[in-house]
C-alpha cells in the first residue's frame, strides 16, 4: 500500500535514467499523487500531508515541510507543472529568471524554442561566416562593393536589436515594479543603442569616402567610445568602495575578499585595453600618431592575456570545488573545453591579423579567417554526416524493431509447464483430495482491511466475525491441521508395531496454497506412507472424519484437536 508523501512511493513515479535524464517526477513524489493526477487531487494531497508535517506539531519536519511547499507551489501552477513535467525543475528556474529579466514566457514553448535557435543560427551566419567574409574581401579588393552593402550584417543586427529594446520599452510595467530601476536600465539602453549605430553609419561614411568624410576616424569612433565610459565607471566604484571597506572596516560590515575585488578590476581593465586599442588604431589611420602595429595591438595582447588568465583561474575553481551534482559539474566542464577551444581559435586570427598588418607577411586578408571558416566547414559536414546515419539508424530500426516480442513455440510452452521428473527410486507422493484442501487466500485487498458491512444485518444470521472466518480461511489453519494430525499418529501407535520409514517434516505439512503444487521428494528421506493410519481403539482417524465432514457439507476448517472433529461427528 503506497503511503503519500514518503520516498517509498513508486505510484508517482520514479527518477529513472541516467546522468542525462530529466528529473520531473521528484514533486509528485513528494505529494504521494501521479503524474496525471487533477489540481483537486494535488490539493487534497497538499493538505494533508501539510497538517501531518507542519511544524507546529512535528518540529523536526520543517526541511520536508519546505518540500511539500515548494512542490505544491509548482504543481498547482499550470504554467509551471508544464514546465516542470517538460524540463523538470531547471525549467521552472529557468522560467523565473526569464521572468525577472522582463523576458516573455513563450520563448520555453516549442515555437519559442524554434525561434530562438533560429537566431543563435543567424547570428552565428552573420557575424562568424558573412561579415567576416566580406569585410577581408573588401580589404582585398577582391570585390568593390560599398562599405555601406559590406555592413548589411551589421545592420540587420542593429534592426534586431532596435525592435527587442522597442519591446521591452513599451512592455506595461506592473504596479510593485514602477519604483523599481526598470526605467533608468531602459534609458540606458536605449542610449547606447542609438551611440553604437551612429557610430557605425559614421564609420561607414568615412571608408565609402576617406578624403571627403566630414569626420576622422576618432571622430567617427567617438560615440562607440562613449558606450564604454558608464561600465568603466560603474567597475571603478566598486573597486574603489571594495578598497575603502578594506581600509577602514566597520562594525557589522563584512569587508570584501580578494575574489569580490577580482571580478570588478578584470573588467575594469579590460574596458579600458580594449577602448585603448580602438583609440591608437584611428589614430595610426588619421596619421597623428606614427606606431608600428605591433605597439598598437599591444593592449589586444594584454586583453587576450587577462582572459587566459581567468580561464586558468576558473579551471582551477572547478578542479578544487566539490560542491554541485556530477551532472553540473559535467556541464561546467563542457563550458570550460569550449570556451578553450573558441578562445584558441580568437588567439590564432588575431595572430594573423597582426603578421598581416603589423610585420612583413604578403599572404591575401582571407587567411586571416581561415580558423573560423576550417571549423565551420567541419561542423557542417559532421553534422551531414550524422544527420544521415541518423536517419539510416532510424529506417533500419522501424523494419527491424530491437524490442519485438519473442514467441515460445508451443511445444517448448508445453515443456515448460510440464512438471519435473521423479527421481529414480523414489515413490512419487499421493496428490491430496481437493476437497480436503482448504480454499486459497484471497488477496489482500482494502475491502478485506476496512470492514464495509459493518455492523451485520438481522436478516443476514451470525455475528461479523463468524461469517468473516467461514469467507477467508487462513492458510496457516491448513499447516496447523496437518501438524496435529501428525502427532494425533504418532502418539497413538501401538507398541510392538513395525517401525515405520522415518517421517519427513516436510511431508507431513500440506503444500503452501500460495504455490499451489504437491512438495517434491527429499533426497534423503524416503516419502510417506499414502495409506491413512487409524486409531488403535478402532475409530476414525483426522483424516477420515475430515472426509467425512467434506462430505456432508459441514465446515470442519476452523476445528485443530481430534476433539473438536469428534464433537462435529455426534452432532
Amino acid at each position: 500500500m503506497r503511503v503519500p508523501g514518503t520516498d517509498a512511493d513508486s505510484d508517482a513515479g520514479s527518477d529513472a535514467g541516467g546522468p542525462g535524464a530529466i528529473n520531473n517526477k521528484k514533486h509528485y513524489r513528494t505529494l504521494g499523487v501521479s503524474t496525471t493526477a487533477s489540481a483537486s487531487e494535488i490539493k487534497r494531497a497538499y493538505h494533508k500531508l501539510a497538517l501531518r508535517f507542519h511544524p507546529d506539531k512535528n518540529p523536526g519536519q520543517s526541511d520536508r515541510f519546505n518540500e511539500i511547499n515548494n512542490a505544491y507551489t509548482i504543481l498547482s501552477d499550470p504554467r509551471k507543472k508544464q514546465l516542470y513535467d517538460q524540463f523538470g525543475e531547471q525549467g521552472v528556474q529557468i522560467s523565473d529568471m526569464m521572468a525577472q529579466q522582463g523576458l516573455p514566457p513563450w520563448l520555453l514553448s516549442p515555437t519559442g524554442r524554434c525561434a530562438v535557435c533560429s537566431s543563435i543560427v543567424g547570428v552565428i551566419l552573420l557575424f562568424l561566416v558573412l561579415l567576416p567574409l566580406f569585410v577581408l574581401l573588401r580589404a582585398d579588393a577582391t570585390i568593390t562593393w560599398a562599405w555601406a552593402i559590406v555592413l548589411t550584417p551589421v545592420w540587420l543586427a542593429n534592426l534586431a536589436w532596435g525592435a527587442g529594446l522597442l519591446l521591452l520599452v513599451c512592455k506595461p510595467q506592473h504596479e510593485e515594479s514602477r519604483h523599481d530601476c526598470r526605467g533608468v536600465q531602459a534609458v540606458y539602453r536605449t542610449a547606447t543603442y542609438a551611440l553604437v549605430l551612429a557610430s557605425e553609419i559614421l564609420l561607414a561614411i568615412k571608408l565609402d569616402n576617406p578624403d571627403h568624410a566630414p569626420l576622422p576616424f576618432i571622430g567617427a569612433l567617438i560615440p562607440l567610445l562613449l558606450t564604454f565610459v558608464p561600465g568603466v565607471a560603474r567597475n571603478l566604484y566598486a573597486l574603489v568602495k571594495g578598497v575603502y571597506q578594506r581600509v577602514r572596516p566597520r562594525e557589522g560590515v563584512r569587508p570584501p575578499t580578494n575574489e569580490q575585488l577580482a571580478g570588478p578590476a578584470r573588467a575594469c581593465a579590460g574596458r579600458l585595453l580594449l577602448a585603448s586599442t580602438i583609440t591608437l588604431a584611428a589614430l595610426v589611420e588619421d596619421g597623428v600618431l606614427h606606431l608600428s602595429w605591433w605597439l598598437v595591438l599591444l593592449p589586444g595582447w594584454m586583453q587576450c592575456a587577462l582572459l587566459v588568465h581567468q580561464w586558468y583561474g576558473a579551471l582551477k575553481a572547478h578542479m578544487l570545488s566539490r560542491d554541485g551534482t556530477e551532472e553540473e559539474r559535467a556541464s561546467k566542464a563542457v563550458v570550460l573545453g569550449l570556451a578553450a577551444f573558441g578562445g584558441s581559435l580568437g588567439l590564432t586570427c588575431f595572430l594573423l591579423l597582426s603578421l598581416r598588418v603589423g610585420g612583413p607577411a604578403d599572404y591575401p586578408a582571407w587567411v586571416i579567417g581561415m580558423p573560423v571558416f576550417g571549423l565551420l566547414g567541419l561542423i557542417v559536414c559532421c553534422g551531414a554526416c550524422c544527420a544521415c546515419c541518423a536517419a539510416m539508424v532510424q529506417s533500419i530500426s522501424k523494419q527491424n524493431p530491437p524490442y519485438a516480442e519473442v514467441r515460445t513455440p508451443p511445444d517448448e510452452e508445453a515443456a515448460e509447464a510440464a512438471p519435473p521428473p521423479t527421481p529414480t527410486g523414489m515413490q512419487t507422493p499421493a496428490r491430496a483430495d481437493p476437497s480436503e484442501q482448504s480454499p486459497r487466500r484471497p488477496e489482500t485487498r482494502a475491502s478485506d482491511q476496512v470492514p464495509t458491512d459493518w455492523p451485520p444485518s438481522s436478516s443476514e444470521g451470525g455475528s461479523y466475525f463468524t461469517r468473516r472466518e467461514s469467507r477467508t480461511t487462513s492458510a496457516t489453519d491448513v499447516h496447523l491441521a496437518g501438524l496435529v494430525d501428525l502427532a494425533q499418529q504418532l502418539s497413538e501407535r501401538v507398541p510392538g508395531e513395525s517401525p515405520e520409514p522415518p517421517l519427513d517434516v516436510a511431508w507431513a505439512v500440506p503444500p503452501s496454497p500460495a504455490i499451489g503444487g504437491s512438495p517434491q521428494p527429499s533426497a534423503r528421506t524416503a516419502p510417506p506412507a499414502t495409506t491413512p493410519a487409524t486409531t488403535p481403539s478402532g475409530g476414525l482417524s483426522v483424516r477420515e472424519m475430515r472426509k467425512a465432514l467434506s462430505a456432508r457439507g459441514i465446515a470442519h476448517e476452523h476445528c485443530l484437536e481430534r476433539a473438536e472433529l469428534e464433537a462435529l461427528m455426534r452432532s
